[in-house]
């Protein structure tokens, strides 16, 4: 069953809300960092004033810019972690972890949707089935567990006569 548009685009605005809580835990990291250690933001600024000017450079024709410019922020780069990391944080600090590591919170792998999206869409589409209890892995996996044992149990019997166990009784 295909989804609307009014839930893609529900499920959409969570990715937004995602990405834009992610890009303010950046700024206030950035934020902290500044107020902390005012080496990076002077590192930062020299690596943008950098990207300006050797711009300029290829704009002039300068083709050897280009690998200047990226020898020289990655110098910059190594700079700025051995700052973080010698004030105690570490060196990914600025670059929090995503909710989905493979489509970095896009819900999308390319042009593909993304397995988080699609869980997204079931688990939305689920929500608003109105089924009256709930059909999940879990619950089916419980009930799958306790009808059909994972384990042989070696069978025994129990009765309230002493019989042996290769006699039966003979029946009236």
């Amino acid at each position: 069953m295909p989804l609307t548009n009014t839930q893609y685009d529900q499920i959409m605005r969570g990715y937004q809300d995602r990405q834009l809580k992610r890009q303010q835990l950046i700024d206030t990291r950035r934020e902290e960092i500044a107020a902390k250690i005012p080496k990076i933001t002077e590192l930062d600024a020299q690596i943008a004033s950098l990207s300006v000017r050797r711009a300029r450079q290829l704009l002039d024709g300068d083709a050897s810019a280009l690998t200047d410019l990226h020898d020289q922020i990655q110098t910059l780069s190594a700079r700025k972690q051995e700052c973080l990391q010698n004030a105690g944080y570490p060196a990914d600090y600025f670059q929090p972890p995503y909710t989905c590591p493979d489509c970095q919170d896009t819900g999308y792998i390319g042009q593909k949707r993304c397995h988080c999206l699609k869980q997204a869409a079931i688990d939305l589409v689920y929500t608003q089935s109105n089924f009256p209890f709930p059909i999940c892995r879990a619950f089916w996996k419980r009930k799958i567990l306790t009808r059909f044992p994972t384990t042989i149990m070696p069978m025994t019997f129990t009765t309230t006569h002493n019989f042996p166990p290769w006699k039966l009784p003979e029946t009236p």
